[in-house]
């Protein structure tokens, strides 16, 4: 699993439990998929409570879900319970994305434009032994 695999089903995930808060809908199946994919990632496990992970179907979490009060109050819980998941998954992206942005991977070149936004430098990346304008 990689951080932008699991932030993805993590948001699919979120979204779902929101809308089974908010009688929409989340199929089962779907349901099923990203709970287990998600409680597969040991970390994760740690971080989703088990008032949310002890569902193993959405039916099941929308009757727990609906007695916590109306819309507004089963939302606000579902994002306040998974705010250390996703502050997890941010650091996990942010990992990622820095490392595949490594800049000792690049040589700074020239510059190639620069404009409102800043300067765009023609920069060569060692390891792949191509360039790219950054």
């Amino acid at each position: 699993m990689n951080a932008h695999e699991i932030c993805q089903v993590f948001r699919r995930y979120y979204l779902g439990l929101i809308e089974i808060a908010t009688n929409g809908s989340y199929p089962e199946t779907d349901y099923s998929h990203d709970r287990t994919f998600i409680l597969a990632n040991t970390e994760l496990r740690k971080l989703i409570p088990v008032e949310i992970s002890q569902h193993f179907t959405a039916q099941s979490f929308r009757v727990a879900v609906q007695e916590k009060g109306g819309y507004a109050i089963r939302r606000q819980f579902i994002t306040k319970a998974l705010t250390p998941a996703i502050n997890y998954i941010d650091g996990l992206i942010s990992e990622a994305d820095s490392f595949s942005l490594n800049e000792d991977s690049y040589e700074m070149g020239e510059i190639i434009g620069e404009g409102g936004f800043g300067v765009v430098h023609k920069n060569h990346h060692k390891l792949l032994d191509m360039d790219f304008a950054i």
